[in-house]
C-alpha cells in the first residue's frame, strides 16, 4: 500500500497531464472502442518515455504506474463513483469511459484501499466509495465476482497468438439489478478487495504478455517486409532480363533473316559466275581453233 503523499502526488500529476491534454483526449471520444483504447495506450506510454517519471521499483511500482495510468483515462473520481453506483456492470463501464477491464479494475481498487486518504481531504461529509460497497448484498457481492470470473473466462479464451489487435469481447446485456438488503459482513467486503485486485494483478500479467507478442509480431511483420521487397526486387529484375532476352530474340531473328538473304544473294552470284566462266571458257576455245 503506497504512503498518502505517494499517492496524492501520483493523483495530481495524472491529473494534470490529463488537464493539458484536454483536446486530445476530447477527440478521443470520437473514435471507435478499440481505436480509443488504443490511441490512449500509446499516449500514456509516450508520456511515461518523455517525462522520465521515476516510478517506484517492483510490485509497489507496478501499483503506481497502473494507478498513474487509471487517473488519466478516468481522472474524476466522483463521476466514477456516481456511475458505479447506478451500473455495477464492469463492460458498460469499459463502453463508457473507452478503456480497458484492468483500468476500470484498478480504479475500483483504488477507491476501495485509498479513500481514506481522499476522505481526508474533502471538508464535507459525503458517502464513500467503500460506503458503497459495503452497502451491497451478499446475492449483490456474488454477482459481482461472477461478472470478473466471466470476463477473465472471456480473455483467457481469446487467441492471443492470431486474434487481431483491435477485436474485443462482445458487450453484455444490461443485467436485473438485484435486490438491496441493508447489511453485509464485513469477509463479504474482503472478499470482494482481495478478488478484485487478484484480478487487475492477473490482467496485468496478461497485458505484458499481450504486449510481448504484439512485439514479437511486430518483427516479423517487418521481417514479412523485407522478404517481400527482395521479392519485388527480384521480380523486377526477372522482368528486366526477360525484356533483355526478348530483345535479344528479336535481333538474332533479324539477323538470321538478314543471313538468309545474303546466303541466296551468294547463290545467285556464284551461279552467275559459273555461267559467265562457262561463257568465257567457250569464247576462249573458239579463238584458240581459228
Amino acid at each position: 500500500m503506497l504512503e498518502k503523499e505517494r499517492f496524492l502526488a501520483i493523483k495530481k500529476l495524472a491529473r494534470d497531464i490529463r488537464e493539458d491534454n484536454k483536446k486530445l483526449f476530447k477527440s478521443f471520444k470520437k473514435m471507435p472502442f478499440d481505436e480509443a483504447v488504443e490511441n490512449k495506450n500509446s499516449f500514456i506510454k509516450s508520456v511515461i518515455e518523455n517525462m522520465n517519471i521515476a516510478f517506484s521499483d517492483g510490485e509497489q511500482g507496478r501499483e503506481e504506474k497502473q494507478m498513474f495510468r487509471a487517473n488519466i483515462l478516468i481522472p474524476d473520481d466522483k463521476e466514477f463513483y456516481e456511475s458505479y453506483t447506478e451500473d455495477k456492470n464492469i463492460r458498460n463501464l469499459m463502453n463508457k469511459y473507452a478503456v480497458s477491464i484492468e483500468d476500470i479494475m484498478s480504479k475500483i481498487t483504488e477507491l476501495n484501499i485509498y479513500s481514506k486518504y481522499l476522505d481526508e481531504q474533502e471538508s464535507e461529509e459525503k458517502p464513500t466509495f467503500v460506503d458503497e460497497m459495503i452497502k451491497i448484498s451478499p446475492k449483490e457481492a456474488e454477482s459481482l465476482l461472477d461478472e470478473i470470473d466471466n470476463l477473465s473466462s472471456v480473455m483467457e479464451d481469446l487467441d492471443l497468438e492470431s486474434a487481431p489487435k483491435e477485436s474485443k469481447p462482445e458487450l453484455l446485456k444490461p443485467e436485473n439489478k438485484p435486490t438491496v438488503e441493508t447489511d453485509v459482513e464485513e469477509d463479504s467486503f474482503d472478499d470482494i478487495t482481495s478478488a478484485v485486485s487478484n484480478f487487475v494483478n492477473k490482467f496485468e500479467n496478461m497485458q505484458s504478455e499481450m504486449d510481448a507478442k504484439d512485439e514479437k509480431i511486430r518483427k516479423l511483420q517487418l521481417e514479412i517486409e523485407k522478404l517481400d521487397q527482395i521479392s519485388n526486387d527480384a521480380s523486377k529484375e526477372k522482368e528486366e532480363i526477360n525484356s533483355e532476352l526478348s530483345n535479344l530474340k528479336e535481333e538474332v531473328s533479324k539477323y538470321r533473316t538478314e543471313n538468309e538473304k545474303l546466303e541466296r544473294e551468294n547463290e545467285n552470284l556464284k551461279a552467275k559466275l559459273a555461267k559467265s566462266s562457262e561463257i568465257l571458257n567457250k569464247i576462249y576455245q573458239s579463238i584458240s581453233k581459228k
